[in-house]
């Protein structure tokens, strides 16, 4: 695996285990507080200066939605035909975007060059029901960087 993607995935995932811990509390007060304004600095240091989102340009997407009722559509200028392919090494990959309709999404870094979006589906192989979509927009609007989307 290349050491750009495990040094994403990594990160990604110290962020969403951070952000857990913050949401539910497990941390003491003060160190909570200053951990979350830590990793909200780290975050937008990402981000491109002076934009507020990226474009609306899908640079590809990766369907999951037979598997696990998920979709994934990239927009950032880290996303190519190669990053997108080892992204998606078991899902379908497209030049377009994620079919309509679903049931929202997760933003990851809007504008910044690694800016993605989950969409969740109510069919596939693991449909998601109103309540998990409840669950899904809380966890992704507590991961810093993270932003719920509805579809257009």
């Amino acid at each position: 695996m290349p050491k750009g993607k495990v040094a994403y995935i990594s990160y990604a995932l110290f962020v969403i285990i951070l952000a857990a811990f913050i949401a539910k509390g497990f941390l003491p007060k003060g160190v909570s507080e200053e951990l979350e304004e830590g990793v909200v600095s780290e975050v937008e240091d990402l981000l491109p200066s002076g934009e507020e989102g990226s474009p609306k340009q899908i640079r590809g997407s990766c369907d999951l939605i037979e598997m696990g009722s998920t979709c994934v559509e990239y927009y950032g200028s880290y996303w190519n035909n190669q990053t997108i392919e080892l992204a998606c090494s078991e899902g379908i990959v497209s030049t377009g975007g994620c079919p309509a309709p679903n049931m929202g999404g997760c933003r990851i870094m809007p504008g910044s060059e690694t800016d993605m979006i989950t969409w969740h589906y109510d069919r596939g192989g693991d449909p998601f029901s109103e309540e998990n979509i409840l669950y899904a927009s809380q966890a992704c609007n507590s991961i810093p960087g993270g932003v719920w989307a509805e579809e257009d």
